[in-house]
C-alpha cells in the first residue's frame, strides 16, 4: 500500500486534497512543520509551502486541482514522474460508469450521469499523467455525437487515443474489484481490461491475456 503525505500548512488548500485522496481511497499521512517524513510515506503533496528534508522527486506543490496534485503523488510514489499507461474503460449509458488502470493498478472506478460523461472524460485527458493513455469505449449503446470530436482530441494531445470495443459482460478479476462500487463502474472495469492490461501491481491477477483486443475492436 502506498502511503501519501499531505504537508498541510494551508488548511483550506489541504482540505481539498483530503477530500481527493479519500475519493480515490489512497491513505495518507498529514504533516506539519517539524514533523519526518515516516519511510511507509512515498510521496508528499504540499500545501502552503515546502517542507524540509523531501526531496524534488517526492514532492509536489498543490497548485490548485485536487485530482491532478492527488494522481501526480501516486504516479511520484511508484518511482516515476508520471505514469507508464492509463487506460480507461467507458460504459455509455443514463449513468455511464468510468474506470481508470494505470500501470496496470485500478485507480479510480465510478459512475456519472450519461451527460456528463464527455466533460468527465476531458477531465481525466487532463489530470492524468502519462506517457499513454487510452480511452475503451463499449458500443453497447449507440454512439453519441461527441464521442467522434473527443477521439480527435485525444489524437491531437500526442499521448492519447480512442478504441471502440464490444461489451463482452466478464466479471472484473478479483484484483480489479473494490467495494461498493455499481455495476456500471463494474463494466467499466471489464471494458478496460478487455484488450488485456500490463500488470506492475501486487494486487492485480498474475495471468491476463497480452494484447489481444475483443473482436470487433477497432480503434481511432
Amino acid at each position: 500500500m502506498r502511503y501519501i503525505g499531505l504537508f498541510a500548512r494551508n488548511i483550506k488548500d489541504a482540505y481539498s486534497v483530503i477530500r481527493e485522496l479519500r475519493r480515490l481511497k489512497v491513505p495518507f499521512v498529514l504533516l506539519g512543520d517539524g514533523d519526518k517524513v515516516p519511510r511507509h510515506v512515498r510521496a508528499v503533496i504540499g500545501c502552503g509551502g515546502a517542507m524540509e528534508g523531501v526531496s524534488d522527486g517526492r514532492w509536489v506543490e498543490y497548485g490548485g486541482d485536487p485530482r491532478r496534485t492527488a494522481l501526480r503523488a501516486l504516479s511520484l510514489a511508484t518511482g516515476k514522474l508520471e505514469f507508464k499507461e492509463v487506460v480507461v474503460g467507458v460504459d455509455p449509458g443514463k449513468r455511464a460508469g468510468i474506470a481508470t488502470i494505470a500501470d496496470g493498478e485500478l485507480i479510480e472506478a465510478y459512475a456519472v450521469p450519461g451527460e456528463s460523461l464527455q466533460r468527465e472524460l476531458l477531465e481525466i485527458l487532463g489530470a492524468y499523467p502519462a506517457s499513454k493513455i487510452l480511452f475503451r469505449i463499449g458500443t453497447g449503446m449507440p454512439m453519441a455525437d461527441w464521442m467522434e470530436g473527443f477521439a480527435l482530441a485525444c489524437s491531437q494531445s500526442g499521448n492519447a487515443s480512442v478504441q471502440f470495443v464490444d461489451e463482452g459482460g466478464e466479471k472484473p478479476p478479483t484484483g480489479f474489484m473494490r467495494k461498493g462500487i455499481g455495476k456500471d463502474a463494474k463494466s467499466a472495469v471489464s471494458i478496460a481490461l478487455s484488450g488485456g492490461i500490463t500488470s506492475r501491481s501486487r494486487r492485480a491477477p498474475a495471468s491476463r491475456r497480452q494484447g489481444r483486443p475483443r473482436p470487433g475492436a477497432s480503434s481511432l
